[in-house]
């Protein structure tokens, strides 16, 4: 007997994941992020390894809060 709580089609399946990877352009944004990943990188390697760890801690969490917060 089929599990009517678990879904099956994939077309739903794609639709809820929306832009996420099961997007048509998940693989294309995922290279947009790690493009702005780069250039953060570039942009703070003149710091020390414990500067940059707390530069990017600290973006973490303002991303983090972006997110949350919706303020895209």
């Amino acid at each position: 007997m089929t599990d009517r709580t678990k879904n099956t089609n994939p077309d739903i399946s794609a639709e809820i994941a929306g832009i996420g990877y099961l997007s048509p352009r998940g693989e294309e944004l995922k290279e947009v992020a790690r493009m702005e990943l780069g250039f953060v990188r570039e942009h703070i390697q003149n710091y020390t390894e414990n500067e940059r760890i707390f530069i990017l801690d600290v973006l973490s969490r303002d991303i983090a809060g972006v997110l949350l917060d919706g303020d895209i």
